[in-house]
């Protein structure tokens, strides 16, 4: 039990870069049979998420609708006119996805215009610390959204781009093409920085006390 206990403490955590997003511009060629006379949409947006193979690491559940526009600047969306924070994978992708609705009087009278879901956010292309890049994701019917992003921050031992490569630490571990640690011999842990049941010693190549 009590080895059991160590090994998953010892259990390696996935690692993570600190970004920020911000929403800058979205423009749809929709046309709606909501309350205005251009046949322009009155805008809002649900289930707005950023995501990765673990779930959702930022969301939110609807913004305020923007009436009779074709081009909404996020600036003028008080739920989404500041950067996000988000900590992200490395190694994986990170994805958004989001819920396009034209707002009409009452909440059952609007209508869902469109879903999307799996845009991949461009962090692993980032190779610049605190520097934004700005990406478009254009999308087959009805428009495309522009936002930007930058990286804050690696994980311990990662680096850019994308804090996708780790840096090798001498003794402990060294690192694959894709940037995983692949711990040193008989090392464990997150950082490669703990002997492995049965080891002692500094560099771990001892046996342990009551092993054989």
């Amino acid at each position: 039990m009590v080895i059991l206990l160590i090994l998953l403490l010892l259990e390696p955590t996935e690692q993570r870069g600190i970004g920020y997003l911000k929403f800058f511009e979205y423009h749809t060629y929709a046309k709606c049979d909501g309350s205005n006379e251009t046949g322009k949409c009155d805008i809002f947006f649900k289930d707005i998420a950023v995501y990765d193979k673990t779930g959702d690491i930022w969301s939110i559940n609807e913004t305020d609708h923007i009436d009779n526009e074709s081009t909404i600047m996020f600036r003028n969306v008080p739920q989404l006119n500041s950067p996000k924070r988000i900590d992200f994978l490395t190694n994986t992708s990170t994805l958004l996805r989001f819920e396009l609705w034209d707002y009409n009087e009452g909440e059952s009278k609007s209508i869902l215009i469109k879903d999307y879901a799996d845009f991949e956010i461009q962090f692993y292309k980032i190779d610049k610390y605190n520097d934004w890049i700005t990406q478009k994701m254009y999308i087959t019917y009805p428009g495309y959204i522009i936002i930007e992003i930058k990286i804050e921050s690696c994980s311990q031992n990662h680096e850019l781009p994308g804090c996708n490569y780790c840096k090798s630490v001498q003794g402990n571990y060294t690192c694959s093409s894709e940037g995983d640690k692949m711990c040193a011999e008989h090392k464990t842990g997150e950082n490669c920085d703990f002997c492995e049941v049965g080891w002692a010693g500094l560099d771990c190549m001892e046996c342990a006390d009551n092993y054989y």
